[in-house]
């Protein structure tokens, strides 16, 4: 089964390389607010990781929001996993399953994996 984990990793070693590209956190930030949703996906997953910037989940969530309006489903699965475990956002089970759903319609097969996973699991502290 295909984890967020390994999803996670993928997107870190993309979003790290696309910060140590770019002058910083501020040109992905102008990038996403000219709509570019890859680099709104990416300034969230540094903020939900501290990546260059502090951490800020709250952040995070608006930015994957962001980006999953426009059209990028990894924005779509991540938001699912914020809703899933209840970072930068109160814990939602409908609609993390919501988020992974458009996910998966969109061609995401990790967020198709992510709704084989029952939701009632134990969550990690944070």
């Amino acid at each position: 089964m295909f984890t967020r984990g390994v999803v996670v990793l993928g997107l870190v070693l993309g979003v790290h390389s696309a910060v140590a590209q770019t002058p910083g956190i501020q040109a992905l930030h102008r990038r996403c607010n000219a709509g570019d949703m890859a680099a709104c996906g990416m300034t969230g997953m540094a903020y939900e990781m501290g990546l260059g910037v502090a951490r800020n989940d709250t952040l995070a969530v608006q930015l994957y929001r962001r980006a999953c309006d426009g059209g990028l489903m990894n924005g779509c699965l991540l938001l699912g996993s914020m809703y899933r475990g209840g970072r930068g956002v109160a814990q939602n089970d409908t609609l993390a399953v919501k988020f992974f759903q458009r996910a998966c319609e969109g061609g995401s097969q990790p967020a198709c994996d992510s709704m084989r996973v029952p939701l009632t699991r134990p969550r990690p502290p944070h």
